[in-house]
């Protein structure tokens, strides 16, 4: 469903059939006016314009909504896992339905990396990306479903950090949402306030937004590990040995993929380091000064570090989100390889192809 506002196709009507609407007192939008109107919101809304690759999802998305969905293989878990998903998305839309929401907020992945984005397209055979607006949206109970008719030996594993990386990605769109609102607040109300709490309010969501970035970076190496079968990563103290277990187990066929080289640049250990020393005192012992209140006394916001510490947080999270897309590739592939299409599915592969190459 999508709210359309009736004064712009109002405004478009002929002079003569206004006239006639007011003197018969009644008015009504054609079907059609009512459904392309319906059709930019959604795409704008759910999709987002070009620069979020919100036109290409819209209509793989439309493509893949007239395919035969086969559900069978999911369990009661899996469904209660989709449901809260679900309801996650719906409670963050609210939000910015509500409040109100800002370019500023937009991940903008075509500029960020375009041969990430396009990986999108093919991974709709198996797991259905939705949408890149403010975070990765999946179709969660076709990914689900994907993941168990291919019988993956880590279909459990694969679920559950597959979900709770969703989930993460979810609340750190909604932290920025509450991060820039803060913003929103000193430009507003500071005035002559040496510290205002609305800075204080600000410090605190970017320290829970690095927490959720450092935790989702983890939680997509897992992700990269469970699909070639590495299962003992819990037995490796340091970040760089577990990147070592799965590079002995990653098969060249996925080292060979272009943008491989783009997800393992970003899983290194001085790249976590990075997110490490973007911690406040409280999280690191050598603490930041930008994320320290002495640095916000008598500044306003055009002189307040918060700013740059915006858009810092602002581009981990469209690298974090990118090396998403870039592991579920690889295990799409993985589960092409292990149940390949047939049937209708085959036929809707090829329906990609003729469109998009």
């Amino acid at each position: 469903m999508s709210k359309v506002e009736v004064l712009p196709i109002w405004s478009k009507q002929s002079f003569a059939r206004k006239i006639k609407a007011i003197l018969t007192f009644n008015w009504k939008p054609d079907n059609q006016d009512m459904l392309d109107a319906a059709e930019k919101v959604l795409r704008l809304e759910m999709f987002g314009d070009e620069s979020d690759f919100g036109d290409v999802l819209f209509d793989i998305n439309l493509l893949h909504h007239h395919r035969l969905w086969n559900l069978d293989s999911l369990t009661e878990q899996d469904e209660q896992k989709v449901n809260a998903s679900a309801g996650m998305r719906m409670l963050i839309a609210q939000k910015h339905a509500v409040v109100g929401t800002n370019k500023y907020l937009n991940l903008q992945l075509v500029h960020y990396n375009p041969m990430i984005c396009s990986l999108c397209i093919p991974m709709i055979l198996k797991i259905p990306v939705v949408s890149m607006l403010f975070a990765i949206e999946l179709q969660e109970n076709f990914t689900f479903n994907s993941i168990r008719q291919a019988k993956h030996p880590q279909a459990d594993e694969l679920i559950a950090y597959i979900y709770d990386t969703l989930l993460i990605q979810q609340k750190i769109a909604s932290s920025f949402h509450r991060l820039l609102s803060r913003m929103n607040e000193v430009q507003q109300k500071k005035g002559e306030t040496k510290l205002s709490i609305y800075e204080m309010d600000a410090i605190s969501e970017c320290d829970l937004i690095i927490n959720y970035l450092k935790s989702s970076v983890e939680k997509i190496v897992l992700i990269l590990a469970f699909t070639f079968e590495v299962t003992n990563l819990e037995t490796y103290k340091k970040h760089q040995q577990k990147l070592k277990a799965i590079d002995l187990k990653l098969p060249p066929k996925a080292k060979a993929q272009p943008y491989f080289g783009f997800i393992w640049k970003f899983i290194q250990p001085e790249e976590l380091e990075k997110l490490n020393n973007l911690r406040t005192g409280i999280n690191h012992k050598k603490g930041v000064s930008k994320l320290q209140p002495h640095s916000y006394m008598d500044s306003d916001l055009s002189t307040s570090p918060i700013g740059e510490i915006f858009e810092t947080l602002m581009d981990q999270h469209r690298k974090n989100s990118a090396m998403l897309i870039g592991v579920l590739a690889l295990l799409t592939d993985d589960l092409v390889f292990r149940d390949p299409p047939t049937g209708s599915d085959l036929e809707f592969a090829k329906d990609l192809r003729g469109i998009y190459l």
